[in-house]
């Protein structure tokens, strides 16, 4: 949940921010939004029951980013994020938000080079042969977010356990147990997945890029870096030059060497994205070469990503207004 640290417990997913994370926070983020943070994690319970999907939308907005949200009239980027997906969501969404649909759909692309090895797929625990599973592997759901575990060599969890854990899962209404509102995900059949487990050879830490296409291209590149114990966020343009404007951090950033296949990277994430007015493509490079398929986010933060300065939030709000006036049907 933007970078709290998150684990399923008992089938709910919980935010979880230990003292040290939240010095961190408050070192790279800024007291007043690590307050902001905890706030609403304390008190969005309570609220998602008492109020519409719009009016929680609203009230966690004016505690994330300050300001109450216009989704009648929207201007800034994340309102029409929160517009598109509270009133406006493409039939598609519930496609792509499933992590195991969306595999045909990047292959039916001539994608299917970057996805990641797939070990199992079952919506029935009990068939899953995790004795003769190869460790380390990742073991998650297709039908929400934070359900996810590493299973590694040193992992004590035995088959019955990780059943157990599984059953949880495919019970679990990811908007309900998150007190989320992204709707895409409610349609989704559960399943459970099982891929091969990423990491680069050396060691190093796996970055995360994430590919902002407005109309099929891309406009900016964030990478997310957990060096510091905590997700650290740089933004970029499609150059690589670095951008004046953070996401959720405050303007301390790591800067980071460009891909060697940065060109092939773009145009992976334009050709994952074209027909749609935004996506969000996320992508991994495994040894500096080799790339490998993410998600694609329909609605990244759940409209609530937080630009620092602010101005920006109009700026790629504007641009949005545009793509989708172009691409509005006749």
């Amino acid at each position: 949940m933007h970078g709290l640290l998150r684990k399923t417990i008992g089938g709910r997913i919980k935010s979880q921010m230990n003292f040290a994370d939240l010095l961190k926070s408050v070192k790279y983020r800024g007291f007043v939004y690590t307050f902001a943070l905890g706030v609403d994690v304390l008190t969005r319970p309570v609220v998602f029951r008492l109020f519409s999907k719009h009016a929680f939308d609203k009230f966690d907005t004016f505690l994330r980013l300050g300001y109450v949200a216009n989704t009648d009239d929207p201007r800034t980027f994340n309102e029409h994020i929160q517009h598109r997906k509270n009133r406006h969501m493409d039939p598609r969404a519930c496609v792509i938000a499933d992590k195991y649909a969306v595999r045909a759909y990047v292959s039916g692309l001539g994608l299917g080079r970057i996805l990641n090895e797939l070990y199992d797929v079952t919506d029935d625990p009990e068939t899953i042969s995790f004795q003769d599973l190869t460790r380390p592997y990742a073991l998650k759901t297709n039908h929400g977010s934070g359900m996810v575990r590493i299973v590694s060599q040193n992992d004590a969890a035995q088959p019955d356990e990780l059943r157990a854990l599984c059953r949880k899962w495919l019970k679990t209404s990811y908007n309900e147990s998150s007190y989320g509102t992204e709707y895409q995900y409610d349609s989704i059949p559960p399943k459970i997945i099982i891929e091969k487990f990423l990491r680069n050879e050396n060691g190093s830490p796996l970055l995360d890029y994430k590919f902002y296409c407005f109309g099929g291209r891309v406009e900016f590149i964030s990478v997310v870096d957990n060096t510091e114990g905590i997700p650290l966020v740089s933004v970029y343009d499609r150059e690589w030059a670095a951008l004046p404007f953070g996401l959720y951090n405050t303007a301390t950033r790591i800067l980071h060497a460009m891909p060697a296949v940065l060109d092939e990277m773009i145009s992976c994430a334009e050709k994952l994205s074209g027909g749609w007015d935004f996506l969000r493509v996320d992508l991994y490079l495994i040894n500096a070469t080799r790339i490998v398929f993410g998600e694609l986010t329909y609605s990244p933060g759940g409209g609530m990503l937080r630009f620092q300065p602010r101005t920006h939030d109009f700026i790629y709000g504007q641009k949005l207004a545009e793509v989708m006036k172009v691409m509005a049907p006749a």
